[in-house]
């Protein structure tokens, strides 16, 4: 007997494909379909001749017709039989939620491991029947399982569909939406020929079996051993290590003594698309995994266990220290204009024995330089929070521009016209190793955020700008107008009205922010310190009265004391400061290096002090507590 929840998921099919057939064969052939398919229902196989009904009304078909009514067939017994999946795991899932722990689910792994344990089994004895078991599903390219992915995608979607569908809590306007859904799948299918005219590649049979391993069988198989794992703790309050009892096989791209087109070089290629999917997959998880970690130490204890493994690997695994190996071996090959091997890049350690090693790229050498190659790529740092990434992007584009037509002009002209692949490689080679020597000194292989790194660029005779009131005019110099003007980035003025406003935009920002720090001062932390203060002198002065010794109170509120007058004179010493103007901007913002951010950050440091001493209930700003543990 069919249930209820299965009619209507097969109604709500039926009524789909009937619609999409109307649609391209037009309605007398959607009845047709409907006659044909409820007589096939309702055929008597005890008759003399059950089929002479349906017989006599395809006698005048077409052959075109015939083959659509087949193709619509077809897609119907898919359909059908998708449904009664979807059943079948319903089903199941009632069962569970009835099911206990005395009384499992029928054919479950729970069932099995608590008949196990009424037949007196200990949980050595299970896992050793565990370790036993050797399941090896084997996948081949059977001509008939040639569905094409994108059958097999959307009859996946339906059946999310059919899931979503028995959700009492829907609105009629989503089940319209599901409906719409199914439709369009079913239309899809319809539109697609279900098997390729020409005979598929080996490599594209070994796609085709990727797609249940990477999907479906992806998917079960930890679930498969969390329901091992759930009823091993249900039934022996246990969580031990597990065997492997399921391992999947396929013969798609190795079968050599069956498939005559299953040469050396397709195995060859099949393990490589194999590596690549499940690397692939190992990824997405990690990516996964990174987004969902997020454990802070101050919230919780990390395990000792974990606390090792880091230490271990920190340890053993310097930060770029291989990378830095890599490329700098490559540099100075080409320096001295033979490059005859690469260090291999070796592996990337995920920190899970489980997890497959994944190749490091050689190039990939020092993360922490302002514009760093990262294997394949550039990257660029972080800018503030307050600006673009345009602007940085312009300056490097037009840098990267520059070098690259500096390389292609120099190679050109080394080779000259319609070079020999020897001669053109002589020139490339030639190029690399005249600009590694001049440029080499820019290479650092240390901590680019170091005081290291700032003395020994000052010693190899490199630029260093310490801050925007030195970088800023550098942007006005004729060679990087002349290079702007070059490539039609931007012109002369353009490029000095950009470092005035800069510098305009610097001085204006920090006038703000020196005004602003004394406001905030005078009239919000001075009077919470001085009421701070009022209390500890009134603390002081009762334990006094009271003919207590307190000498170290009164040696805390004398410290106080001195604290808030410190930090009173370091703002008097600021608002004085601050009355300082040029018409020049650049005289301004070096007035403002120079003479006014000194005394911000002593005001800051004595801030900082003021708000470790100050009660909480007195502080008038966000702590760096509050900041920290939002309350």
């Amino acid at each position: 007997m069919t249930s209820p929840n299965l009619s209507q998921d097969i109604s709500l099919l039926t009524d789909a494909l009937h619609s999409v057939f109307a649609k391209h064969r037009g309605e007398d052939a959607a009845d047709l379909l409907r006659n044909l398919v409820r007589q096939c229902q309702e055929l008597d196989a005890g008759a003399d001749d059950p089929f002479a009904e349906p017989l006599q009304r395809i006698a005048g078909t077409s052959d075109d017709d015939l083959h659509e009514l087949l193709k619509i067939l077809t897609i119907h017994f898919h359909l059908v039989n998708k449904a009664e999946q979807v059943e079948i795991a319903r089903i199941n899932r009632e069962r569970e939620r009835r099911a206990t722990t005395d009384a499992p689910r029928a054919e479950s792994i729970a069932e099995a491991i608590s008949h196990l344990k009424q037949q007196g089994l200990s949980l050595e004895a299970v896992l050793r029947v565990l370790e036993r078991l050797d399941i090896q599903p084997t996948f081949t390219a059977h001509p008939t399982e040639a569905r094409r992915q994108s059958i097999l995608r959307q009859q996946r979607g339906i059946a999310d569909a059919l899931e979503e569908n028995q959700n009492p809590a829907l609105s009629p306007k989503e089940r319209t939406a599901i409906a719409r859904r199914i439709r369009r799948a079913v239309h899809l299918m319809y539109a697609t020929d279900e098997i390729r005219l020409e005979r598929p590649q080996v490599i594209e049979e070994v796609r085709h079996g990727l797609y249940f391993l990477s999907g479906p069988v992806w998917d079960v198989i930890p679930q498969l051993y969390r329901d091992i794992r759930d009823a091993l703790f249900e039934h022996y309050q246990a969580l031990p290590t597990l065997p492997t009892v399921l391992r999947y096989r396929s013969w798609i791209g190795g079968d050599r003594d069956g498939n005559p087109r299953v040469t050396a070089n397709v195995t060859r290629d099949t393990l490589t698309e194999l590596r690549q999917t499940v690397l692939e997959k190992y990824r997405n998880e990690m990516a996964t995994l990174q987004r969902e970690i997020s454990v802070s130490r101050a919230r919780l204890s990390i395990p000792p266990e974990l606390n090792a493994a880091i230490e271990l690997d920190q340890q053993e695994y310097p930060l770029d220290d291989r990378e830095r190996r890599m490329l700098m071996d490559i540099v100075e090959q080409l320096e001295k204009g033979k490059p005859s091997r690469t260090i291999k890049g070796g592996t990337v350690d995920l920190g899970a024995l489980s997890l497959p090693s994944i190749p490091r790229h050689s190039g990939d050498r020092n993360r922490t330089s302002p514009f760093a190659f990262t294997g394949n790529k550039f990257e660029l740092r972080a800018v503030g929070s307050s600006a673009t990434a345009a602007w940085p992007n312009t300056i490097l584009n037009t840098i990267v521009a520059e070098s690259l037509d500096f390389l292609a002009t120099t190679l050109e002209k080394e080779a000259g016209k319609n070079p020999t692949p020897a001669k053109l490689e002589a020139a490339v080679r030639k190029v690399l190793k005249d600009v590694i020597k001049e440029h080499k000194r820019v290479i650092f292989n240390g901590d680019n955020y170091s005081e290291d790194w700032h003395k020994e660029a000052e010693k190899r005779g490199l630029p260093h700008l310490r801050d925007s009131v030195r970088a800023i005019p550098v942007l006005a110099q004729s060679k990087n107008i002349s290079l702007f003007k070059k490539y039609k980035v931007m012109n002369n003025a353009e490029v000095k009205s950009r470092a005035n406003i800069f510098m305009s935009r610097y001085v204006d920002q920090l006038l703000i922010e020196s005004e602003q720090m004394v406001v905030m001062g005078r009239t919000m932390i001075l009077p919470a310190a001085l009421q701070h203060q009022q209390r500890l002198a009134t603390a002081v002065k009762a334990t006094m009265d009271a003919g207590v010794d307190c000498k170290d109170s009164k040696s805390s509120l004398e410290t106080f004391v001195d604290l808030v007058q410190r930090f009173n004179v370091a703002l008097t010493s600021l608002q004085e400061a601050d009355n300082y103007r040029h018409d020049d901007p650049v005289k301004t913002a070096t007035w403002l290096k120079d003479d006014v951010v000194p005394l911000m950050d002593r005001v800051r440091e004595l801030g900082d002090e003021l708000e470790a001493e100050v009660a909480a209930d007195l502080w008038p700003l966000p702590s760096y507590r509050d900041l920290l543990f939002i309350k």
